[in-house]
């Protein structure tokens, strides 16, 4: 993935006109700088041990918090967003009360940990201080977490052959999957966490998150104005998940923005009574 792509894929969902483009500047410039940091670090093989046992028992490899996030590295990224934030009218009346609170190392710190803890209340009573825009500081959390954590799952890549993990979240950190992806001729099934964005293999007939078995006549859905995505949908435990489908398009999956180009889709999904048990990478 690179930056060209990126601009490439913001400029097609930016045609469908279901985003205000002002969201859509927004999302370009965080994620270019997250791709900045990202390919400055260096992919190094990870050695952990009983790698086998906790793939075939399921438990995760490692938990959320457990990931080696080196405070400096997301002070530097958090600082450029904040400088991405200053250039957005409807934010930039924000940008004192965050800039007062992230000078503080134990305040940022204490964010990351109520981020990796999943802790929402700290974020939420948070946001009632930012008014319009109340998930903006767990949003900046995130979005300095992440190219630093996707960087470090991605190292489990050459330990890691899993023909179809039967579990309904992520093999690496236990968070649950954000979106799939259908690959090769035979339509193998692939997900991408919700957290660290490693991508493995599933089984293609079953619900991802309860593992219930799809009926012969299982259903999914699209729309003509999304080509190349689709939502399925478990009537067990009434949940969905969006699937990307490029077999037949020349288009570069990028996880992140796919989600956001179908979004559409997941207000369809939730008219049907169907939940999505992640947010997006962006909150909405």
């Amino acid at each position: 993935m690179n930056s060209k792509q990126i601009v490439n894929k913001i400029e097609r969902i930016r045609q469908k006109g279901f985003i205000p483009s002002e969201i859509l500047d927004f999302v370009q410039d965080v994620f270019l700088k997250q791709l900045d940091f990202y390919h400055q670090r260096t992919i190094k093989s990870i050695e952990s041990k009983e790698i086998e046992t906790k793939l075939t028992t399921g438990k995760p490899l490692l938990l959320r918090r457990d990931f080696p996030i080196e405070l400096k590295e997301i002070r530097d990224l958090l600082n450029a967003l904040l400088k991405v934030v200053a250039n957005y009218a409807r934010l930039k009346e924000y940008l004192d009360i965050l800039e007062s609170d992230l000078k503080d190392d134990e305040f940022v710190a204490q964010s990351i940990k109520k981020f990796l803890e999943g802790d929402d209340a700290f974020f939420r009573i948070y946001g009632e201080k930012l008014e319009n825009s109340p998930r903006l500081l767990s949003f900046l959390i995130q979005s300095s977490i992440l190219p630093f954590v996707a960087s470090y799952s991605k190292g489990f890549d050459e330990l890691i052959s899993l023909k179809e993990y039967p579990f309904g979240h992520c093999p690496i950190c236990g968070s649950l999957p954000l979106i799939s992806v259908l690959k090769d001729k035979s339509g193998k099934r692939k997900n991408f966490c919700s957290f660290c964005l490693f991508e493995y293999p599933v089984e293609r007939t079953k619900c991802v998150f309860c593992g219930e078995p799809y009926k012969k006549e299982h259903f999914y859905f699209t729309t003509e104005d999304l080509p190349g995505y689709r939502v399925d949908i478990c009537d067990k435990c009434k949940k969905y998940i969006k699937t990307i489908d490029f077999r037949d398009r020349d288009e570069q999956i990028i996880p992140m923005l796919d989600d956001l180009a179908s979004l559409p889709l997941d207000i369809i999904a939730k008219k049907e009574g169907y939940l999505r048990p992640t947010l997006s990478f962006w909150g909405f």
